[in-house]
């Protein structure tokens, strides 16, 4: 048993102690004194039942708090939240990416680091999106992935006849890509050498952050070298952390540990409103019903 909300908790304890508490009589000697017996038997019986009546009213207000709290069980079945978190990879497929300042390739480089995705991914659902001076949907989220893993052995330039790195496209994409599949919470893993990283596409991860996503860049090339091919990791640390992601970089032989990225762990049920929804299971209308009990003394005759 968890509380979704428990700083509820605080008011019901106030409101219950407040209903142990009993009322000063307003009844004092002096007024026994004056008072004829009846008259006194009358107010006595009246004060006792305003006391009565304030105590019910606290503890119903105590009960409501503790409502309020949100005690939940933990959902058993797993599968009816896992499906509403996915991942996309979004691939540069331009000029740039043939360079083969990584071994042997950073197209090969690539190449395996999506494969490695793939196996990671595990039951959630994987999109490709492929870019270089347009994007494309390559594959839509699936659940069986050897079609997603044909189509990555199938990357090489010249998928897209536009040249250029329209990084901002593809995130736009990506962005249809999860509204489509009613994806609660997703995250994208952009894999390139920093082609495209501008101001657009920093916003468009911003964006993607914003509204609840993750943007992670896996970066492919040298850091040194001819200025024009050479990567730069100034601006990719600017993009990952607009989009609440990591960055990660390949070593000279093309090789990336995407175990870095905590792929077991980038979801978790509070995390998120509409997937701890799913994930707890409230219990506080069991709880209202201590409600009725209370209505019945409240509205007893009074004798």
């Amino acid at each position: 048993m968890s509380f979704l909300h428990p700083l509820w908790l605080i008011v019901f304890a106030l409101l219950f102690m407040l209903s142990l508490l009993p009322l000063r009589t307003i009844i004092s000697n002096t007024w026994r004194r004056v008072i004829a017996p009846g008259v006194l038997s009358h107010l006595s019986q009246n004060q006792l039942s305003s006391t009565k009546r304030r105590s019910w009213l606290l503890i119903s207000a105590s009960i409501i708090a503790l409502a309020m709290s949100s005690p939940a069980t933990r959902n058993t079945h797993e599968q009816a939240y896992q499906h509403t978190t996915g991942w996309i990879a979004v691939a540069d497929v331009s000029r740039s990416m043939t360079l083969d300042d990584v071994a042997p390739t950073r197209f090969t480089a690539m190449r395996d680091a999506l494969d490695a995705l793939s196996r990671h991914a595990g039951a959630r659902p994987l999109a490709l999106v492929i870019y270089a001076g347009d994007a494309f949907l390559a594959v839509p989220p699936v659940f069986d992935k050897h079609l997603l893993n044909q189509h990555i052995a199938l990357l090489d330039y010249g998928i897209i006849q536009h040249d250029g790195s329209n990084l901002a496209r593809a995130l736009s994409l990506s962005t249809s890509v999860i509204a489509d599949s009613e994806f609660i919470r997703a995250r994208v893993f952009v894999l390139g050498d920093g082609g495209g990283v501008n101001q657009r596409s920093t916003a468009a991860a911003r964006h993607l952050a914003a509204s609840g996503h993750q943007v992670d860049l896996l970066l492919f090339g040298s850091q040194t070298g001819d200025p024009k091919t050479s990567i730069d990791t100034e601006n990719a640390a600017a993009f990952a952390s607009a989009g609440g992601g990591q960055l990660l970089n390949a070593n000279r032989l093309g090789e990336i540990d995407v175990a870095d990225l905590k792929l077991s762990s980038e979801v978790f049920a509070t995390q998120n409103a509409d997937i701890r929804a799913l994930h707890w299971k409230n219990q506080s209308h069991w709880i209202l019903l201590l409600l009725l009990p209370v209505a019945v003394l409240w509205f007893r005759p009074q004798t």
